[in-house]
């Protein structure tokens, strides 16, 4: 179908068109009347519409970051000419009035080198090839700190653990030098506080949100957090001043059984603090196959089930912590599944299904039903 069909003295010609792709060729005539063949048709797509807006990833709204963060963003789509890149700026305006960054890149990414502490602003904006641009994303803010996040260390993401009171291990912060992951990070229990007795308080901070307070306090402490959600909505339990790059849990403060949780820690240094690792790690506590009741699941709960199994000595409180193997019975089979868990070749014990309840002792074999 043709758009134009037209004639012109000149060498140019301007043509009022729709978005749309089109193919292009002109002949030539004299005044007589003769004319040239058409010139090699020539197309073109002319894109009218601007690219998506995009959204910012992280660093997140509010968050605290290093004074060289590495800003980034989802990727767009662009359908008809193709995207050409992203325009990024950071101020320390909230209107944008005065610039420390405005670049133009083809990444989903940026690292920009602040050089000091504060607070900052970003947004970004996507090209597309024709030159259309799409309006600016939702500005976030970040805190800038000199206060280096700590690496996450033990229990390892994704792991299970033998006790409802984890060990929790992380790096040791620093100002200004960057730990990397891969560091070395020896000694893990680096601690400097003085002599005398750790002590707790427990304090309500907000619905189904606790700060734990441990005193007493370093020139660099840590802020230890857990949560069943891994974006630390819900109940979130904070413990603060840390001394040490560990914190073992209180007494009376267990993880649940068998629950993921999350867990997170930021280094605090006077007025400033470190933001949090990007990537919270998940542990699951359980307290199943601790027979002996000394809260750890290991290798001394093998001869403490021995013992019961065929010495009839104490039984294990509860003995439903004794069914391993999920068959609701207490039997040798569950000094395997006992070995298998604490060397890690099996991920959980397995959940006995029978509701019919009672719990049986026949020809030394202990028949356990839930």
């Amino acid at each position: 179908t043709l758009v134009v069909f037209d004639t012109t003295s000149d060498t140019t010609y301007l043509a009022n068109l729709p978005q749309g792709q089109y193919f292009w060729r002109v002949k030539a005539f004299d005044l007589s009347g003769n004319e040239s063949p058409f010139s090699t048709s020539l197309d073109f797509l002319l894109d009218l519409e601007p690219p998506p807006i995009p959204v910012l990833l992280s660093p997140g709204n509010s968050d605290t970051v290093s004074q060289s963060p590495t800003l980034h963003w989802a990727p767009v789509d662009d359908n008809l000419s193709g995207l050409a890149g992203y325009r990024v700026q950071v101020s320390a305006s909230q209107v944008f009035n005065s610039l420390i960054v405005d670049t133009t890149v083809s990444d989903t990414f940026l690292t920009v080198n602040l050089g000091q502490s504060g607070w900052f602003y970003w947004r970004v904006k996507s090209i597309d090839v024709a030159g259309n641009q799409s309006a600016w994303s939702t500005a976030y803010s970040f805190r800038a700190t000199t206060v280096n996040i700590p690496i996450l260390i033990l229990p390892e993401d994704s792991s299970l653990v033998m006790t409802n009171y984890p060990t929790f291990v992380w790096s040791e912060s620093s100002v200004g030098n960057k730990a990397k992951n891969g560091d070395a990070l020896t000694p893990f229990y680096k601690t400097s506080k003085p002599e005398g007795q750790i002590t707790y308080q427990m304090k309500e901070i907000g619905p189904r949100r606790y700060r734990l307070f441990v005193s007493p306090r370093n020139s660099i402490t840590y802020t230890l957090q857990y949560s069943e959600s891994p974006d630390f909505q819900g109940t979130v339990i904070t413990i603060e001043n840390i001394p040490d790059t560990f914190f073992v849990l209180p007494q009376f403060l267990p993880l649940p059984d068998e629950v993921p949780i999350f867990w997170r820690v930021q280094a605090v240094v006077g007025d400033e603090a470190s933001g949090f690792q990007s990537h919270p790690f998940m542990v699951m506590a359980t307290s199943r196959g601790d027979l002996n009741g000394d809260d750890v699941v290991d290798y001394n709960d093998v001869p403490y089930l021995a013992n019961y199994l065929f010495y009839h000595s104490l039984p294990p409180v509860p003995l439903r912590n004794a069914d391993l193997n999920g068959d609701c019975e207490v039997t040798p089979e569950d000094l395997v599944y006992l070995n298998l868990l604490i060397r890690g070749d099996v991920d959980l014990p397995l959940i006995c299904n029978n509701i019919n309840g009672g719990l049986n002792r026949k020809q030394g074999r202990n028949h356990l039903v839930k």
